[in-house]
């Protein structure tokens, strides 16, 4: 190892109130989550029931969406996981800073686009989230795990 990573390895890349912030950072995505279903429902169902025909035709969104749904699940256990360590005394430097380049890496994809497949990419836009339903979700605490995250320097240290 170089001796610029011995050093990048011993500065700490960790956000202070790390569970805090990725706990409101998980409620902002729930929030978003829910709204987007709202959207996508308007787009398949009539007269209160499901339209095979239309879930055909906005299969898309339909997979994009369980791509955004899997992300909010995924980041509300990885939070769960390091709640209960910090609970039990568990939770060491490595733990904190995979639960944040995982909220990183995924609030960043929510924003730009949920890669799906090699050239299918599911953005905040196809579900029909207005700017304003974007801009709600986007916290103080989501946008500092956006941008200080998942950053190269805390991928070294992990």
């Amino acid at each position: 190892m170089t001796d610029a990573a011995v050093d990048m390895k011993k500065s700490n890349n960790l956000l202070e109130n790390l569970i805090t912030k990725c706990e409101n950072s998980s409620n902002a995505l729930n929030d978003l989550v829910n709204t987007a279903e709202k959207h996508v429902k308007e787009r398949i169902f009539e007269n209160g029931s499901l339209d095979t025909k239309l879930l055909e035709k906005e299969q898309f969104i339909c997979h994009g969406f369980a791509w955004l749904k899997t992300y909010n699940i995924a980041l509300r256990e990885m939070l769960n996981w390091a709640k209960k360590l910090n609970e039990n005394k568990k939770i060491h430097e490595t733990e904190k800073l995979i639960l944040q380049s995982s909220f990183g890496e995924y609030l960043s994809q929510v924003v730009g686009g949920i890669p799906m497949w090699q050239t299918e990419i599911i953005r905040a836009h196809d579900f029909g989230l207005t700017d304003q339903e974007l801009n709600s979700f986007l916290t103080d605490d989501v946008k500092d795990l956006i941008k200080n995250g998942n950053t190269n320097n805390v991928k070294i240290q992990i």
